[in-house]
């Protein structure tokens, strides 16, 4: 197999499943943005909620102190209702600010406004009638001022009705893509898990049979070679012993596989019969190739002495890496 197709091969099956990982959880935190966006309009409802609640209290002392003081003419308790017209204005723009993305209540603030400034004209002329002497207890049974007043109340109720339904839609909302973002998780998960495992398979099965014949091809092309080879790894262990190197060796390959070369090459000077150095423990210590050499003879399995030329020679990758 070439190695050029190995590495694009191998870039494949792992860029492939990364890609799809990425996409996967983009898609996540989508739905992680748009659960959070759903959240914060809840409280963004809640705060609203909260302050037309506020400004409506406000609006309840402010009637409770004028009350009190038309009943006795007492100013100990007007003072709430003069505190109120103070803060009244500030927290009605505050939630009316709030509200700013909703016209529709907006427009319900202004109407409800509209009532409570002409509520206030009508206390205020009342209050000063009071405080002259003219004014008696009985107006707090005026039939227009009451109106006034429950007209400014069920204003108010229709703005924070109308929030309600806003807040349950919305809390609705986020339950719902909370329950996507689970169910996606899940799903994806899996998904991603049995594509990954599938996806993974094919390749390595791909990978696995190009290199087995990548192998095959090998040992069929030195396997075929008219004299005896044999290969070893880094460690100097068999790896490779074709036909003729075990008719030489009276090893058979299946027995010589894994074997320390030594074992299986014994060579020795037929002059003086002493060990040969074996060339193929400095071919990888120095990475060079040996020329032929003659004069030795190989001491086979049963003890006979052959008189042979050897050579031996790297086998390096791109790194220069035995």
């Amino acid at each position: 197999m070439e190695y050029s197709k190995f590495k694009s091969l191998l870039r494949w099956v792992i860029a492939i499943p990364m890609v799809v990982m990425a996409a996967f959880a983009a898609l996540l935190l989508w739905e992680t943005f748009d659960l959070s966006r759903s959240l914060r309009w809840v409280d963004h409802t809640d705060r609203v909620l909260d302050q037309s609640g506020h400004l409506l209290i406000l609006l309840v002392d402010m009637e409770s102190a004028k009350r009190g003081y038309i009943a006795t003419g007492d100013e100990t308790f007007l003072q709430p209702y003069l505190e109120g017209t103070k803060k009244f204005n500030p927290e009605f723009q505050a939630l009316y600010q709030l509200v700013a993305d909703n016209p529709q209540q907006q427009q319900r603030l202004k109407d409800a406004y509209a009532g409570y400034e002409e509520s206030e004209k009508y206390d205020s002329r009342i209050i000063g009638l009071r405080r002259a002497g003219i004014a008696d207890p009985t107006l707090l049974e005026n039939q227009q001022r009451k109106l006034k007043m429950d007209t400014l109340r069920e204003k108010f109720a229709e703005f924070q009705n109308v929030e309600i339904e806003l807040r349950t839609g919305r809390v609705q909302s986020a339950h719902l893509r909370w329950t996507v973002v689970l169910i996606s998780c899940l799903v994806l998960s899996l998904g991603f898990g049995v594509f990954l495992s599938v996806f993974t398979r094919y390749h390595v099965e791909k990978l696995g049979t190009k290199l087995l014949q990548s192998e095959e091809r090998w040992s069929a092309t030195l396997g075929s070679i008219g004299e005896a080879v044999i290969a070893t790894d880094s460690e100097a262990r068999v790896t490779f012993f074709n036909t003729i190197a075990a008719s030489l060796t009276g090893w058979e390959p299946e027995e010589a596989l894994n074997q320390p070369i030594e074992n299986v090459l014994r060579l020795i000077n037929e002059t003086s019969g002493m060990t040969a150095d074996n060339e193929v423990l400095r071919v990888l210590k120095e990475k060079k190739i040996l020329s032929v050499a003659n004069h030795v003879d190989l001491v086979t399995r049963d003890g006979r002495e052959i008189a042979v030329e050897h050579s031996a020679a790297p086998i390096l990758d791109r790194k220069s890496v035995v």
